[in-house]
């Protein structure tokens, strides 16, 4: 489902049946400040979001968005093929056009995949639930025009959190 960032819900229980929530840093930025509080708590309980920045990384700056997901950026590197992500999903990326991605650390996460020195997909856990942050922009080419594509968004999908009562997660992270 594709929904536009002004109607996202203002209470954590409307994302109730979302399994993931996949968002740019740029709508992120947008969320009313009830909206950006209910997106919080429902990743505090076991929410699973996925973002990224792609070429402007101004947003993932502003303070909130740092409250969540501390990184610090050191620029673009501009490469032709991400093989690591055949140790992640079983398909290489590799472009005859070079492409940019984010050169970023993120405090206190978990490094899922690399290309050589550029972490390529970082893992945050916020309370029960976890940001996955995609250093490369996952709506443009090459990545758009993957053939892994399916297999990348499959095994995202894996390793997704798993709490089995969002309101009792609610009021352990609440504590």
């Amino acid at each position: 489902v594709n929904v536009r960032p002004k109607f996202l819900p203002e209470s954590w229980y409307g994302y109730d049946s979302v399994k993931l929530l996949i968002m740019r840093a740029a709508a992120l930025r947008e969320l009313r400040e009830r909206q950006f509080r209910a997106l919080t708590r429902w990743i505090k309980q076991g929410g699973y979001l996925v973002t990224t920045a792609g070429l402007n990384y101004g947003s993932l700056l502003e303070k909130r968005i740092q409250h969540i997901l501390p990184i610090n950026v050191f620029g673009h590197k501009r490469l032709f093929e991400l093989k690591s992500l055949t140790s992640f999903c079983s398909q290489p990326l590799i472009s005859d056009r070079p492409f940019l991605v984010l050169n970023v650390r993120i405090d206190h996460s978990n490094l899922l995949a690399k290309e050589k020195d550029i972490p390529l997909i970082i893992q945050k856990n916020l309370g029960f639930g976890q940001i996955i942050f995609l250093s490369f922009d996952y709506s443009t080419p090459p990545f758009s025009r993957w053939d892994g594509r399916r297999f990348f968004w499959d095994k995202i999908l894996t390793i997704r959190p798993l709490v089995d009562d969002p309101e009792w997660a609610g009021k352990l992270a609440e504590a």
